[in-house]
């Protein structure tokens, strides 16, 4: 890590530090040992909706809602105590404070350094993380409503959530559960194999179902047992991969196997589409469930072939699980898409098993589906959050990263050339500065629609960083894609921002480009040669910004 650059005692800050802090996408706020402000970044300003005039030489606590200055002032003496680099917000819920009285979810990172003349400061980054907390709270409800028990647990097997239905079923309120490990609801007997299973699973985790002939049992806090039924289905999040398990207690159906009129009653109580089909696929059996799920009542469904359900695309499925389930394969559970019978489709998790007589004979099918419509669409949402630019729905710098890294991997092994290009705003600070920050959004908005409009569907374009662009042209070489770079200028001044009633502003930008081949040694060196070229061309003959 560089070391920070010393600040004279009567340091400047504009001078200084601004160039920096101004390039943030993060609020950025430098804090003196009295715990004043010295120095706020644009994104800071835009956060907290208070020019900077404002806050240059406040206490911190004008950031902070009044019913936590208190707090705040405690957590402040302790961070004095033992001032190192941390974050803080990640599981806590800390709370900003905008200029009308607003307030939003934030996490900050704090980064303390003494200066070379003994000034103690402490850097402070804030990220608004408003809306992942939103997303949270509708995943929360979610999982709230969920009929069976839910319980997330991390890599580690700690438990990091849990539903009302948990409770319930284990006999635990959620603070005795939440940071324990999963194996407090396994049965004694079973915590070392339930241990070597979990371990198995973060190696490969996927959507499936567990306990299908097997015997896997609850632990209640009495210490009392109960059979259970489990469906793990991982989420991929900011901290890592998580796992899900729907936990669905099966005493009742344990006990009432034994009698063919309580088993068909569990199956028309069951929450899933429970469907019986014979050998050449004709419907059977066709439970509440499915027809909730499906549309079809009893009546309509019983006696048609089960390819009903099927739309095109997906025809060879039926054939293919005929063939397993008459062979006695196993039939693992598997995701894939139904079609109701009002014609729309939904994505179903299914279970197929045989059906036997008492001779061991197949004569069957059953299948049991679910709706995981919600669960996938909560999954792209996330894939979204982690991957795309709220302001421009460009990628952002992580995807654009791994994007590069794979086409570097692309041209070692097989020799695939492409060229990467850094674009950079000239002016972009300026329209900030005079016209507001709504403008600068707005810039970045449209020039972003301008860049996509001109680059083919195979050109990769990314916002990654606050006023700087990258584009991948895969199969062009750099004097091809000086080519492309000389039009994108070209759209980019092009592109007219309204900033007041009656006037407009244009840009223009400087490009660096790099060619990535087999000679590239890495992804970071690669994006440094034309973060490196980018930076020459702005220093050779800087665009400006014009107004009209």
């Amino acid at each position: 890590m560089a070391k920070p650059q010393a600040l004279d005692a009567d340091f400047d800050p504009e001078s200084c530090l601004g160039s920096l802090f101004e390039s943030e996408p993060d609020g950025l706020v430098l804090i003196d040992a009295q715990h004043k402000i010295v120095l706020v970044n644009a994104e800071t300003e835009r956060l907290f909706g208070r020019p900077r005039q404002e806050l240059l030489g406040q206490d911190t606590e004008v950031l902070v809602p009044e019913r936590l200055r208190e707090a705040h002032r405690d957590h402040r003496a302790r961070y004095a105590a033992n001032p190192v680099t941390r974050r803080m917000g990640t599981g806590l819920d800390l709370i900003a404070l905008r200029a009308d009285g607003s307030e939003f979810a934030v996490e900050i990172a704090l980064n303390p350094f003494v200066t070379e003349n003994g000034i103690a400061l402490v850097s402070v980054a804030l990220h608004d993380v408003s809306g992942r907390r939103r997303d949270e709270e509708k995943f929360r409800a979610l999982l709230e409503s969920a009929p069976d028990a839910m319980v997330i647990v991390d890599s580690g097997g700690a438990i990091v959530l849990v539903n009302a239905q948990t409770e319930k079923l284990f006999d635990y309120q959620r603070d005795e559960l939440l940071g324990q490990r999963v194996e407090m609801l396994v049965p004694t007997r079973l915590r070392d194999h339930h241990c070597d299973h979990r371990t198995d699973y973060f190696a490969d985790p996927r959507a499936r179902p567990m306990g299908v002939g097997l015997e896997l049992y609850g632990r209640r806090k009495d210490g009392t047992e109960f059979p259970i039924e489990l469906s793990l289905s991982p989420l991929e999040t900011e901290e890592g991969t998580l796992v899900s398990s729907a936990i669905r207690d099966i005493t009742e159906r344990k006990q009432t196997e034994k009698d063919s009129s309580h088993f068909r009653s569990v199956i028309e109580s069951s929450q899933d589409a429970i469907i019986g089909k014979d050998l050449d696929g004709v419907i059977t059996s066709w439970n509440a469930g499915a027809e909730r799920l499906y549309g079809y009542t009893a009546a309509e469904a019983v006696g048609k072939s089960i390819s009903v359900l099927v739309p095109p695309g997906h025809d060879d499925e039926l054939p293919e699980t005929m063939r397993r389930v008459t062979s006695s394969e196993p039939m693992e559970n598997y995701e894939t898409v139904r079609q109701r019978k009002d014609g729309t489709q939904v994505d179903v998790s299914l279970t197929v098993s045989a059906i036997r007589d008492r001779s061991g004979t197949v004569t069957g099918a059953s299948t049991i589906a679910r709706d995981i419509s919600v669960r996938l669409r909560y999954q792209e949402q996330l894939r979204q959050l982690s991957e795309q630019d709220g302001l421009t729905g460009l990628r952002n710098r992580r995807r654009f990263e791994r994007d590069i890294s794979d086409q570097v991997g692309r041209a070692h092994r097989y020799g695939e050339f492409a060229t990467l290009m850094i674009i950079d705003l000239d002016g972009f600070k300026r329209v900030n500065d005079l016209y507001g920050h709504r403008a600068g959004d707005q810039a970045l908005k449209s020039i972003a629609t301008a860049l996509k409009r001109r680059l083919r569907d195979n050109d990769v374009v990314a916002r990654i960083g606050g006023d700087e662009f990258a584009v991948l042209i895969p199969y062009a070489r750099a004097e091809d894609a000086s080519v492309v770079a000389d039009d994108l200028r070209r759209v980019i001044s092009s592109c007219r921002i309204g900033v007041d009633d009656s006037s407009e502003v244009t840009l223009s930008a400087s490009i660096g480009l790099a060619q990535i081949d087999r000679d590239t040694p890495s992804d970071d060196e690669v994006m440094s040669e034309a973060d490196r070229l980018m930076y020459r061309e702005k220093e050779q003959g800087r665009g400006t910004t014009s107004r009209s």
